[in-house]
């Protein structure tokens, strides 16, 4: 049992650094270097919409449709970074500590949304 944990552990540490260095590709490099999250975001996004703007549309409505790929692909992206975070944070939680996965994606969720709704004391890891 303490090597899943161990294994879980690593890999939820993985995702939280990937995840990170994927926002920092995004948003803070000023040339572009390529982030595979993103770009897989944008594509499965872009299906969706491509479906919505169907060739047999009017112009007017194809480009209505279009015209929100780009903001709510944003969003989606900021969305899929706090998922992940939040899950790869539970990961470690779940990891260090002798807690259930739903009290290790709460420990994570009050940490990430900065709502403390958690006390002090209920974090993992030895008291």
């Amino acid at each position: 049992m303490i090597a899943v944990r161990i294994v879980v552990g690593l890999l939820g540490a993985a995702v939280v650094i990937a995840t990170f260095l994927s926002a920092v590709r995004t948003v803070v490099l000023p040339r572009g270097v390529p982030a595979r999250l993103g770009r897989v975001v944008f594509r499965s996004l872009r299906v969706v919409f491509l479906l919505r703007a169907r060739p047999s549309h009017s112009y007017e409505r194809r480009d209505r449709v279009l015209a929100m790929y780009a903001p709510i692909g944003l969003l989606s992206l900021l969305a899929v970074w706090m998922a992940l975070t939040l899950v790869g944070y539970a990961c470690i939680y779940w990891a260090l500590g002798d807690i259930s996965i739903g009290d290790a994606l709460r420990e994570s969720g009050s940490s990430l949304l900065t709502l403390g709704f958690l006390r002090g004391g209920s974090r993992p890891g030895p008291h």
